[in-house]
């Protein structure tokens, strides 16, 4: 292997995962899985407080940090804060995202039900 290919690997390597996929038709990440980034109709909800929130994207696949700086971002808080009170959280998870996880996912549509989970019926979720 070339020096040249070997620093390509290297550097490809250390890149985050929004440089190595692409932003959908509409120019955004929108409609994509939370994990992986993959197109997605699939998606399923969370309703707890915020810690929950963040436990349930972890056990989806999200870093920690990346899913408490998801759950800040959605409600409008500053990186590391979140509300207090319960909480309504839906997530696109694609199918293969999902099974990796042990989540349940349906297909989204208007007037459809995602499976939804609720921290009083969770134990050991993360």
């Amino acid at each position: 292997m070339s020096q040249s290919k070997g620093r390509q690997l290297r550097r490809r390597k250390g890149t985050d995962l929004l440089r190595k996929r692409s932003p959908g038709l509409q120019g955004t990440y929108e409609g994509t899985c939370i994990v992986c980034l993959r197109p997605t109709d699939t998606a399923c909800a969370l309703k707890g407080d915020a810690e929950f929130i963040i436990a349930g994207l972890y056990k989806a696949g999200l870093p920690m940090k990346e899913a408490a700086d998801t759950v800040s971002f959605v409600t409008g808080n500053p990186s590391g804060m979140v509300p207090r009170g319960e909480l309504e959280f839906m997530a696109r998870v694609c199918q293969k995202c999902a099974n990796k996880a042990g989540l349940q996912v349906a297909v989204v549509y208007e007037g459809a039900a995602v499976p939804c989970y609720y921290e009083h019926d969770m134990v050991g979720l993360a």
